[in-house]
C-alpha cells in the first residue's frame, strides 16, 4: 500500500519541467525509475511542456536511466575551487 517509486517535477518553467526521481532503495534496479519518469514525461508533453532530465555524472544508475529512455544530455555543470 506503499509507493517504492515517485518522478515529479522539481523545477517547473513556462516551457519545460525538469524531473525529480526518488526509488526506495530496497526497489532499485527493477526497472522502476524508467516506468515512472516516462509516465512523467509522457504527462508533461501532454500539457505542452518539454521534459528535462538532469542527474550528477557520478550517479551512474541515474545516467542509465536517462539512457535506457534515449536521453540526450544538455548541460554541464562545473566548478572552479
Amino acid at each position: 500500500g506503499s509507493s517504492v517509486a515517485l518522478c515529479h517535477s522539481a523545477r517547473i518553467g513556462a516551457a519545460s519541467a525538469e524531473a525529480g526521481l526518488e526509488v526506495v532503495e530496497a526497489y532499485r534496479r527493477q526497472g522502476l525509475a524508467r516506468a515512472v519518469t516516462l509516465g512523467w514525461a509522457e504527462a508533461i508533453r501532454g500539457g505542452g511542456q518539454v521534459p528535462l532530465y538532469s542527474t550528477w555524472w557520478g550517479n551512474e544508475a541515474s545516467r542509465a536511466t536517462a539512457r535506457s529512455l534515449g536521453l540526450l544530455a544538455y548541460a554541464e555543470d562545473w566548478h572552479i575551487d
